[in-house]
């Protein structure tokens, strides 16, 4: 341990052969924490155990542990995409659409107004995975307030296009 981990790890216990640790920081108390390095995202992976108890941490986070691996190995991420790269790939996927035939370009434009609006609604960098049920209940209001003339019908297919993309980008990819 570098002298830099040291000073906010007080206890460290490696699992897999290092490929994941169970650890206490000063931060959390005397709670285990998992923390796992994901090769294929290039990102650390963090969970609390929510035990003080050595010998169940160490069996939670080998469990947590074997469930990561197994969705890596079947190439499902780990981590969620922000909305604005989810909606540049539908956008992309919409475009092979056009080429295809199955659209027309003006329909793929009236698509991406709508994810505009969408944006400025839900900020850029907010993740796939925090968006719930209760995410656009403030969305016809600030679209109204925004624009006066906006109709309902409008503001829900902004809706059912943004639901659509988010869950087709894991179907399709």
């Amino acid at each position: 341990m570098s002298k830099t981990e040291s000073s906010w790890k007080t206890e460290s216990h490696e699992l897999f052969d290092g490929d994941c640790k169970a650890l206490r920081t000063n931060q959390n108390g005397d709670v285990y924490q998992l923390h796992v390095w994901v090769k294929e995202e290039k990102k650390l992976y963090r969970r609390s155990l929510r035990t003080k108890h050595l010998d169940t941490a160490l069996s939670k986070g080998k469990e947590e542990y074997i469930n990561i691996m197994s969705r890596v190995s079947s190439d499902k991420k780990i981590f969620s995409d922000d909305v604005t790269t989810v909606s540049k790939k539908f956008l992309d996927w919409k475009y092979e659409d056009i080429k295809s035939g199955t659209i027309v370009r003006t329909r793929r434009v009236t698509i991406n107004t709508h994810f505009e609006h969408m944006l400025r609604y839900l900020h850029r960098d907010m993740k796939v995975g925090d968006i719930h049920t209760g995410t656009f209940l403030g969305y016809f209001n600030l679209r109204k307030d925004r624009d006066s003339s906006v109709k309902e019908t409008t503001v829900s297919g902004e809706y059912r296009q943004y639901e659509c993309s988010s869950n087709t980008d894991t179907e399709r990819d």
